[in-house]
């Protein structure tokens, strides 16, 4: 096919979309088509730049600068790439999310690209994980504040009844059977309710998304702090950003479990941490804590389901047994591993590690390994 019939096609096609679409010439670095949708896409301001690669490259933010390398050489390598994502700056200052299918043609002489903008579907998940997020963190507020209350009344009954007994006051201790009904049936609601919540989140399909790692945590701790303000929560890093790729709505679900177990079994005023540890072919988030710890005889029953390692929180909290059971189903579905080290009445850090994957959905560590071995048939 010539340039002319390519230019043709593309043109029929791009006056039509709402994509943007382009075709660059890899010899001339000259952008021989783009259409409007494109235009509008990188907010070009003048007709005289839209075939200049430069101006289009100078509106994509500086963090997916070197992102985006790496995909143009698999692109010379594997003649396509598809579903990448990165980040524009209108001269406004807004940023839009884009999604970017490239093909190379014609022996490689020109790359043809497709463009959507993503932003609303972005904002959109973005609202569903951080209201997911901060719902896990208001039911689990909610449960420690309700079970509290529901322990001491429980345990004032039972003194009642007692003083019923004595005076023989047979119709006070019926009500106080009610009392006591009614206060369970409240209990067992408020369980089977985290109970169910977990449960269905182990089977949801799980989607990788790119996101920034250090963001998302910063959140989930701002609202920790919000919730628990008599707590320091801190967090411990060697990096500004690290872009990653997981399931961002388990990972989060992970993150809020983990520190409201270290709420949990923490004496108020205590200090939790989380540290972020960057290494070649994984991340690992480990939340540490100074509270009571895990006895020995338990250790080995942390992971199980209805766990009997389940014990009351400092503050009266029931377990239910299941939360870290559903932690280690989550973390396995992200292809991870979860750990923990404790010490009693000195505390207790979980480690989460997590294999970092390119965009082709492929572990970095495998790809090590598969260089070392064509490094090896080398020698």
């Amino acid at each position: 096919m010539t340039k002319n019939n390519l230019l043709s096609v593309l043109g029929a096609i791009g006056d039509l979309s709402n994509d943007g679409i382009f075709m660059i010439s890899r010899r001339r670095n000259h952008l021989e088509y783009v259409n409007d949708a494109t235009v509008r896409l990188f907010d070009i301001s003048h007709s005289a730049f839209k075939h200049q690669p430069a101006f289009f490259i100078n509106h994509i933010i500086q963090e997916d600068l070197d992102y985006l390398q790496t995909e143009f050489d698999r692109l010379l390598t594997e003649g396509r790439i598809e579903n990448v994502e990165f980040m524009v700056r209108s001269h406004n200052g807004s940023i839009r999310n884009v999604s970017s299918n490239c093909y190379m043609i014609e022996n490689g002489k020109y790359i043809v690209g497709i463009l959507k903008d993503i932003t609303n579907i972005r904002e959109h998940e973005n609202y569903i994980i951080n209201y997911g997020a901060k719902k896990n963190t208001l039911l689990d507020m909610i449960t420690h504040n309700l079970s509290g209350p529901l322990v001491v009344t429980m345990n004032i009954i039972g003194s009642l009844e007692g003083m019923v007994k004595t005076h023989n006051l047979e119709d006070m201790t019926a009500h106080i059977r009610l009392i006591r009904e009614n206060v369970q049936h409240c209990t067992d609601i408020v369980e089977e309710f985290l109970q169910e919540e977990h449960l269905v989140s182990e089977h949801i399909y799980t989607k990788k998304n790119r996101f920034e790692l250090v963001g998302k945590i910063d959140t989930v701790l701002e609202r920790f702090r919000k919730a628990y303000p008599d707590f320091q929560f801190v967090l411990i890093k060697t990096f500004d950003a690290l872009y990653f790729s997981t399931d961002d709505v388990k990972f989060l679900q992970v993150v809020n479990n983990l520190l409201s177990n270290a709420v949990k079994w923490s004496p108020s005023g205590s200090t939790i941490e989380i540290i972020l540890h960057d290494e070649d072919d994984h991340c690992s988030i480990t939340v540490r804590d100074y509270g009571v710890g895990i006895p020995n005889h338990l250790k080995s029953l942390v992971f199980q389901r209805n766990s009997p390692a389940g014990r009351p929180g400092l503050r009266g909290e029931r377990s239910v047994g299941m939360g870290l059971y559903i932690v280690s189903k989550l973390v396995a579905l992200m292809d991870g591993a979860i750990s923990f080290e404790s010490v009693e009445n000195e505390g207790t850090s979980f480690t989460l590690r997590l294999p970092k994957i390119d965009t082709a959905g492929v572990p970095l560590a495998h790809q090590h390994k598969a260089e070392e071995r064509e490094r090896g048939h080398s020698l």
